[in-house]
């Protein structure tokens, strides 16, 4: 069975986002403090992806993860095992024209997960947050988890993310 070549030409369906916040959240901040009524969107937005770079920088150095503030939660980096399966390399079956499959030689076949951690007591009386990191910060985490995997905690297969996460 041969590879077939994606259809690059095709179109694309792709919203462009270029605030970190909206005007409401924004709005709300400085009505929430009224300190910082000089802050422009801008600066506002300066500040978030300072922080959001952080925060990337604390999850990759840290490998027993890291606390958000105000009771979010934490992020960890894990390794896990990689899947049974065979797992298709798309750049690399392009490039060669026929299917070539994931290997994970880098990293001894294991593979990095981010995870959310958020107690459950913690958020009775909260909103539930979620976490879905951006593209960059998977990438950055995933190009940086070569160089550091046996840091991470590794997690087998047969047994529950929550028990590690208890202790």
């Amino acid at each position: 069975m041969g590879y077939n070549r994606p259809n690059v030409t095709s179109p694309r369906v792709c919203i462009k986002t270029t605030r970190v916040v909206g005007t409401k959240e924004f709005r709300e901040f400085k009505k929430k403090y009224p300190e910082y009524k000089g802050l422009t969107m801008a600066q506002f937005n300066v500040i978030i992806k300072q922080f959001h770079n952080n925060v990337v920088d604390m999850v990759i150095e840290e490998p027993n993860g890291v606390l958000l503030p105000e009771r979010l939660g934490s992020l960890i980096v894990m390794s896990f095992p990689t899947k049974r399966g065979k797992v298709i390399d798309f750049g690399a079956s392009n490039r060669a024209g026929k299917k070539v499959y994931h290997s994970n030689n880098d990293t001894d076949n294991r593979m990095c997960k981010l995870m959310f951690v958020k107690e459950l007591n913690v958020w009775l009386n909260y909103r539930f947050w979620g976490f879905t990191p951006t593209r960059s910060f998977r990438s950055i985490v995933s190009k940086k988890y070569m160089d550091y995997w046996p840091r991470y905690l590794f997690v087998d297969a047969k047994v529950h993310v929550s028990k590690f996460l208890r202790q």
